[in-house]
């Protein structure tokens, strides 16, 4: 009964459960990925039947490494999303969703 479900998960998590998800949402909800990386994910649910119910983002932040080791806990101190720097209307449906 969901209108927007958040996937914020680790890509390989996100693998496993964005076809699922995308399964079990009415047609009325849309799904919105806040991970990293998209083109395993896009191209999992390329043919699916509600792919245009998910819609890809990128948090716009990260380091060149990758990996637990390279994890820092200041990455996101000073970060500000892309929403928040400029005004953006996400429409799903003929309704804003974020204005």
């Amino acid at each position: 009964k969901a209108d927007i479900v958040i996937l914020s998960v680790d890509v390989e998590s996100a693998i496993d459960l964005l076809p699922k998800i995308l399964t079990l949402i009415n047609n009325n909800c849309l799904v919105i990925d806040f991970g990293s990386t998209k083109g395993k994910l896009c191209s999992l649910v390329s043919d699916h039947p509600k792919r245009n119910q998910f819609l890809a983002t990128h948090p716009i932040a990260g380091k060149e490494n990758s990996g637990p080791q390279h994890a820092s806990s200041y990455l996101f101190k000073l970060y500000v999303s892309l929403i928040k720097l400029v005004k953006i209307y996400l429409v799903w449906q003929n309704q804003y969703l974020i204005k």
